[in-house]
């Protein structure tokens, strides 16, 4: 049966995926099959799994191991360390291996709780959103949930009596305060299948991207220290984080380094020989990671990993960018060609 909508409010995406013949959804779900068929016996039907209770972390595991198998690996699951941890990842390059960790920080707990939070609100503008119109959530009050909505309803209602769009293109912003928020609304003209919220911005989910990141190292440490291959933490940054995050957060400001997670004073190997950034894991893999080396990692790496731009730092807090050694994009790996 043709179900050509987009996700309604409160949906899971899984669910979506499911019901939707949407291009988009038939696309999602190739990538979803494709992907999920390389993966090592066996593990694939368990992360299908677990992309029902814990998508957007089993999703970057997916991600993760694709793509070290994309630049040649062969990769083992959850090999135990001699402490009993089981990082996820072990990834053979020829007779070298390394542990690769994958973690979804407080990006994405944030995000959700946020999502929780916002939600209510978010019911009561679709309600309100006049006939023809769509709308896009770019900000809105903090409101808890046990806080009384009735003023907020009153004022979206008022603000949105709106006549139909009167062109395909028609637009239309509303802005105004709120108690000690704002509400922030872009209405555009309802395309055909459409939602009604089309969309909501992150606004200010991810002004402490660098102590986040920070955090997400420190948390995993532990998760790999005791194995006796070179560990690399890979890191979903796909809600805001951008690369000078990484930069400030693992290797300082620039002005000796001081306050960078892979800054300190301590001798010999690190726990975490790198982190692998990916700042928007999604369907469409548009950005190819990057390798962040920890200065007093030494060992030499396998030269697949030569396909990602690396970043490194002097001993007087200069960072410098290695281009990756190959045109061509590791990622698109991850993309199937053609008609499923």
């Amino acid at each position: 049966m043709k179900d050509d909508t987009w996700a309604r409010t409160g949906e899971g995406l899984l669910d979506w995926l499911a019901r939707s013949t949407l291009p988009r959804a038939r696309e999602s779900r190739r990538f979803l099959r494709f992907n999920l068929s390389k993966l090592p016996t066996g593990w694939g039907e368990c992360l299908c799994r677990a992309l029902e209770t814990r998508w957007h972390s089993a999703f970057f595991e997916l991600v993760v191991a694709r793509t070290l198998q994309a630049v040649g690996a062969t990769v083992e699951v959850e090999v135990e360390t001699a402490s009993g941890a089981k990082p996820d990842f072990l990834a053979w390059f020829g007779e070298q291996g390394l542990v690769f960790e994958a973690t979804s920080p407080e990006f994405l707990t944030e995000f959700e709780h946020n999502r929780r939070h916002i939600g209510p609100l978010n019911s009561i503008i679709e309600e309100a959103t006049p006939a023809g119109w769509s709308v896009f959530i770019k900000e809105l009050p903090d409101i808890g949930p046990a806080d009384s909505k009735r003023e907020f309803k009153r004022l979206v209602t008022q603000r949105l009596a709106l006549p139909p769009p009167d062109s395909a293109s028609a637009t239309c912003n509303i802005d105004g305060r709120f108690g000690r928020g704002m509400i922030r609304l872009t209405l555009l003209a309802k395309g055909a299948g459409h939602a009604v919220v089309v969309g909501e911005s992150a606004f200010s989910y991810y002004s402490k991207a660098v102590l986040k990141i920070r955090r997400a190292v420190k948390r995993k440490r532990k998760q790999v220290r005791n194995s006796g291959h070179p560990r690399f933490l890979a890191i979903d940054a796909r809600f805001g984080a951008t690369f000078d995050d990484f930069d400030r957060a693992l290797f300082g400001d620039g002005g000796g380094g001081l306050d960078g997670e892979f800054i300190s004073k301590r001798e010999g190997e690190p726990v975490c020989a790198g982190v692998m950034a990916f700042p928007e894991a999604g369907f469409t893999c548009p950005y190819e990671p990057v390798l962040y080396i920890h200065p007093r990692f030494s060992r030499k790496l396998p030269t697949e990993l030569d396909s990602f731009e690396r970043r490194v730092v002097s001993s007087d807090g200069k960072i410098t960018s290695l281009r990756a050694s190959n045109k061509n994009r590791v990622l698109e790996a991850l993309c199937p060609v053609g008609s499923s």
